[in-house]
């Protein structure tokens, strides 16, 4: 989220349009990682012959893993950055309030 990070300081986009930017530009290197992984997990999913169901079941924890973390870097980790960058620019708006006189 980089890329969103820096749109919003520099450019001054709105956080959504920021996130947004972002996302689009880190979803095609995303995926492709993604999928050049989980395609060579697939024999081992589809293992047979000695040792294959220790195969395929360590394909398979394998590949649902890097399904779920595909959603999530593709889905959440945008989202997370509008709920945290929110959260951020509000705390630097607000304003400390000072301490009463005689107070220690």
């Amino acid at each position: 989220m980089e890329v969103a990070r820096e749109r919003r300081l520099i450019d001054g986009l709105p956080i959504v349009e920021a996130a947004i930017m972002g996302a689009r530009t880190r979803f095609r290197p995303i995926i492709m990682t993604s999928f050049a992984f989980i395609l060579g997990v697939v024999p081992l999913v589809t293992a047979t012959g000695a040792g294959a169901n220790a195969r395929a079941s360590l394909g398979l924890s394998v590949l649902t893993g890097m399904l779920a973390s595909t959603c999530l870097a593709v889905l959440v980790v945008p989202s997370f950055f509008v709920v945290l960058q929110g959260f951020e620019e509000r705390r630097r708006s607000r304003k400390p309030v000072a301490a009463p006189k005689g107070a220690t």
